[in-house]
């Protein structure tokens, strides 16, 4: 067994270095499939601050230079880029990166939910392809304990923000009339879900809901009781809101230099890659402006990952025993 992890995240590389590297899903399967076919199991795990492989199979070299390959194709990644921003791991440290990602403390905002949900649904793809092998099953199902162990045994999520979360509060402080402003929301996915549930919460009414496919809005606009538009209509529609939030998974910016947005006072890009073009619009605040206010968030939450770090310490230790038991069977 050999166990591998390369990751670039937001504490090694901007939002703009991250972008470089981002692989749509179709790629991020192709190279799973390439990977398969060598007889490596794989799991990417993508979200708007962090792109991460976990791979498992006889040869970290051999999954190491696949992965190198492909990547300077794809995206024409040098090897000084890796050397500059990609965290490479292996075995015990792939694992212990892994359960931190999981746990909430790796995250931008220590202790934030979604991560454990996109690292579920990560997982939950690819065994459902068969990308997976036995060993990464058992890595990501501890993992995934891990998180679950992390919420429930200590204080680490604990009035915990998410991204989403953060952003609106952000503008919250910019706009004393934000309640009265109205809100679109670009995307059904988990961030953009996310943002319509908060501004629900707060007692939002003018709250707008649009996506490029109809089948994913249907129970969001019964239970919120929100407008809608066609996806199509996006660009003529845009400047009929004060603020508009971006989180669609595309491959480049949907808002672009060609579309007026002049009237939009404030824009959210939670997207990844970036949902509007660099230099538009008055106001935009990005995942990358949200992180210089993350640190006291860090400092509150540092007794309870000493207390998370106990249960990362324990699990990694089940997963030996694991791998002890494992090669007593077969041998």
């Amino acid at each position: 067994m050999s166990l591998y992890l390369v990751a670039i995240t937001h504490h090694t590389a901007t939002s703009q270095e991250l972008e470089s590297v981002y692989l749509d899903q179709s790629e991020r399967e192709e190279l799973g499939a390439r990977l398969l076919l060598m007889g490596i199991g794989s799991v990417f795990i993508a979200t708007c601050n962090r792109f991460e492989l976990v791979a498992e199979g006889s040869d970290a070299s051999l999954i190491h230079r696949v992965v190198m390959d492909y990547m300077a194709t794809r995206r024409s990644v040098t090897p000084l880029f890796w050397r500059r921003h990609a965290v490479i791991a292996h075995d015990r440290e792939a694992m212990l990166h892994l359960f931190k990602v999981a746990s909430g403390m790796d995250s931008m905002i220590i202790g934030e939910d979604e991560i454990l949900s996109q690292v579920k649904n990560a997982y939950a793809l690819y065994l459902e392809r068969g990308y997976t092998t036995p060993v990464l099953n058992k890595v990501f199902q501890l993992a995934i304990s891990v998180g679950k162990r992390a919420r429930h045994e200590t204080s680490i999520s604990k009035g915990s923000y998410s991204v989403s979360s953060l952003a609106i509060d952000y503008f919250r402080k910019l706009d004393l009339e934000w309640f009265n402003r109205s809100v679109l929301i670009v995307g059904a996915g988990m961030m953009g879900i996310r943002t319509l549930k908060k501004l629900h919460a707060l007692g939002h009414q003018r709250l707008t809901l649009v996506n490029r496919t109809d089948i994913k809005l249907r129970p969001f606009l019964e239970s919120f009781k929100v407008n809608t538009f066609p996806f199509e209509a996006l660009s003529t529609r845009i400047n009929d809101y004060d603020v508009v939030v971006m989180a669609v998974a595309v491959p480049k910016p949907i808002v672009t230099a060609s579309w007026n947005v002049a009237q939009v006072q404030l824009m959210l890009d939670l997207g990844m890659p970036r949902n509007i073009e660099v230099g538009i619009g008055q106001h935009v605040i990005t995942v990358e402006t949200l992180k210089s206010l993350t640190d006291a968030n860090v400092a509150r939450r540092r007794d309870e990952m000493e207390k998370v770090s106990e249960i990362i310490e324990a699990e990694l230790d089940r997963f030996a025993e694991w791998v002890g038991y494992r090669e007593t069977v077969v041998v």
